[in-house]
């Protein structure tokens, strides 16, 4: 065989033993914006009814969370019914995330506090937490929440965010300033 075909068919070879490799030399330390699924963490029964809440056009922006740091925000809500449970998405940073995140729901005033451990949890993904008490929620009512995490978090997590939609406030961060990014969640009502 001639010197040309044997380094080509050496190549060749090496080629194709390197495709199944999964992973790069080099992986990025923010994660990956992320596609639109509808999954979540919690199981979604025939008697569970999905809403997203709306984000305007544009690209989905981390905001990071580390130990005792929080954002918050509000909307108005656009449905009516039994709230059961309500997700974020979340960046876990290719599960690195640990601690836990927790939530303090208020609506028109009366608020619960649920938390989710972050270890486990889908990275790009909702967190979805199960409500303690389900409560009724009206059309128009404001719901105002908090996200924080756990004092014991060593990596951070992140909470995914997008351009607020005309006349929605964005979040506000553990340092006190108003953003014009809000998150993409989910509520969870009984059908």
């Amino acid at each position: 065989m001639k010197p040309a075909l044997c380094a080509l068919s050496i190549l060749l070879a090496l080629s194709v033993s390197a495709c199944g490799e999964t992973e790069s030399p080099v992986q990025s330390s923010k994660p990956a914006t992320p596609a639109i699924k509808p999954t979540a963490d919690l199981p979604v029964s025939q008697e569970t009814r999905l809403v997203h809440t709306k984000v305007a056009p544009g690209k989905g922006t981390p905001i990071a969370l580390k130990a005792n740091q929080s954002a918050s925000g509000s909307f108005m809500s656009e449905n009516a019914g039994q709230l059961d449970a309500f997700g974020v998405r979340i960046g876990n940073y290719r599960n690195t995330a640990d601690g836990a995140l927790s939530l303090e729901l208020c609506i028109e005033g009366a608020c619960q506090n649920a938390s989710k451990p972050l270890p486990g949890s889908k990275d790009n993904d909702f967190l979805v937490f199960e409500l303690a008490q389900p409560t009724s929620l009206a059309k128009g009512q404001k719901i105002d929440y908090t996200l924080t995490r756990s004092e014991d978090a060593t990596n951070r997590a992140a909470v995914w965010a997008y351009p607020a939609p005309s006349g929605q406030v964005g979040l506000t961060t553990s340092a006190g300033k108003t953003t014009n990014l809000v998150p993409r969640l989910v509520l969870h009502f009984q059908k």
